[in-house]
């Protein structure tokens, strides 16, 4: 079988096997039953961001601004709950259309000025990171009501609420992107935007739908994170663009868009989940762990490069 073929089919869980039967040789809490727990408790406010950067990947764009959104939304959600006192179901709803309002930015930018999505989410990332700190004046915000702090506390039956909303969402997404006249269109501006245009595809009406969802996710995901840690963070989700991208790609979505599963990028957000928690275990230094998860975003890319190439040739 050509090596490929078989990362494309098996690597994933080559890659995902690897690793627990090393960090649980390195550390014997790995696999008990608390810590695999964590790991998806970890994963769930990632994973829920991932499955909007799985959208907007595949559609030819990026989105750096997600940890900016993030960090953003979790502060308004804070300042809501614990300064104005509103209600959990009202500062949720306030905070959604509020993500909803960022993705939309992010796509206007793009359909008006006819920038390039890495340019302008960089631009907005810088923006959302600096207006969270202004909010906060640069502290955290403590003080959430108990209503509030449920939705990343509190367990549905056994399980933490947290994972059953990446469940719900996660599934909605694969419906979205696998099952839906929606979903189809994404991938075709994502494969060839110009011959998707001729066929009567609006670029920029999806392209708006993209961010905007993935606005909505990331405010879903600021929420939950506000809530499970009990405080809203001014530097809350600041590795998350970068993490986002590497579980994508890790998961097979190709960097230029236009293939790509939501099943592969929840994949690739498990793999860079048991990698953090292992990295933690182990007692790795935080710097080092950066290092490594720029080395494994380095060889996603260089993968994902290589396979289209070859592509291309085969064309040829």
């Amino acid at each position: 079988m050509d090596l490929y073929k078989f990362y494309k089919k098996y690597g994933l869980f080559v890659i995902l096997a690897v690793f627990i039967v090393v960090f649980s040789a390195l550390n014997t809490q790995f696999l008990t039953p608390g810590n695999l727990l964590n790991i998806l408790r970890q994963i769930s406010m990632f994973g829920i961001v991932v499955v909007g950067y799985t959208m907007v990947m595949i559609s030819g764009g990026c989105d750096m601004s997600v940890g900016g959104q993030l960090a953003l939304c979790g502060m308004f959600a804070a300042t809501l709950n614990v300064t104005y006192g509103l209600p959990t179901f009202v500062v949720v709803i306030l905070t959604l259309m509020l993500g909803a309002l960022f993705g939309l930015i992010n796509g206007l930018l793009m359909n008006v000025f006819n920038i390039m999505p890495l340019i302008v989410t960089l631009g907005t990332m810088l923006f959302f990171q600096g207006a969270s700190y202004i909010i906060s004046g640069g502290v955290a915000i403590f003080g959430l009501s108990d209503s509030f702090k449920f939705i990343g506390q509190g367990y549905l039956g056994f399980v933490p609420l947290p994972i059953v909303i990446l469940l719900v969402i996660g599934m909605l997404g694969y419906i979205v992107l696998h099952k839906t006249y929606f979903g189809r269109q994404i991938y075709a501006m994502g494969g060839n935007p110009e011959a998707a245009r001729l066929a009567g595809v609006n670029i920029k009406k999806y392209r708006l739908a993209v961010f905007t969802i993935t606005g909505i996710l990331a405010a879903v995901a600021g929420i939950i994170m506000a809530a499970r840690t009990g405080s809203a963070q001014p530097s809350a989700g600041a590795s998350y663009p970068f993490d986002c991208m590497t579980a994508v790609v890790l998961g097979g979505v190709s960097f230029a868009g236009g293939s790509g599963s939501m099943l592969g990028a929840m994949m690739g957000v498990i793999i860079i989940g048991v990698l953090n928690n292992g990295m933690q275990l182990i007692g790795m230094d935080s710097n080092m762990i950066n290092c490594v998860k720029g080395i494994v975003l380095l060889i996603a890319i260089g993968i994902d490069s290589v396979q289209r190439t070859g592509k291309k040739v085969k064309k040829v």
